[in-house]
């Protein structure tokens, strides 16, 4: 086939062609979310509830802290915690990278910082994509998890940010909230 059939074929079928049909078509809900690692294992957290992430900074320990608070943070003149999700989701340690972030995290006008081992990307996922919370999970990390999402071919594991803030909220006594 030349150029010229080609052109003509075009020209042909462009009168059967809606080019504005995409955009008039219902797509599935869905919402947006950021992927990132905990180990060797993916996870995603809505959109919504990030704030920004940052490169990893300096951290100062707290001695009373709950052992999933790895430190707080001067975020730009704010005092932020730093949780360590794998201290929750009971994940094996990792050295940190160059890779290694801070996920800034809101829920109710509070933030908090979620260590992770790298990020991947932030994508749209239709509520088709996501399954709810294995049933096998127990309580104390089903608590953190919204569901599943199949991405890539592989399962990637919803979380719910303001579950993690509540847990890290430390009263002034140095007791966690809940």
């Amino acid at each position: 086939m030349d150029i010229q059939e080609t052109g003509r074929s075009m020209t042909e079928s462009q009168g059967d062609v809606d080019f504005y049909e995409t955009e008039n078509e219902q797509q599935e809900p869905g919402i947006r979310v950021i992927t990132f690692r905990l180990s060797h294992e993916w996870y995603a957290a809505e959109i919504g509830s990030v704030v920004e992430v940052i490169r990893m900074t300096e951290l100062t320990e707290l001695p009373s802290a709950p052992r999933y608070i790895a430190g707080i943070t001067n975020l730009r003149g704010n005092i932020i915690s730093v949780t360590d999700p794998k201290k929750l989701f009971g994940l094996p340690e990792e050295a940190g990278t160059n890779k290694t972030r801070i996920i800034v995290v809101a829920s109710n006008e509070i933030e908090t910082g979620l260590m992770v081992d790298e990020v991947s990307q932030v994508m749209d996922v239709s509520e088709g994509q996501i399954d709810p919370p294995l049933s096998t999970l127990s309580n104390d990390k089903g608590q953190y998890v919204k569901g599943g999402i199949r991405l890539e071919g592989r399962l990637v594991t919803m979380i719910d940010a303001s579950a993690i803030i509540e847990k890290t909220l430390i009263k002034a006594n140095g007791n966690s909230a809940t």
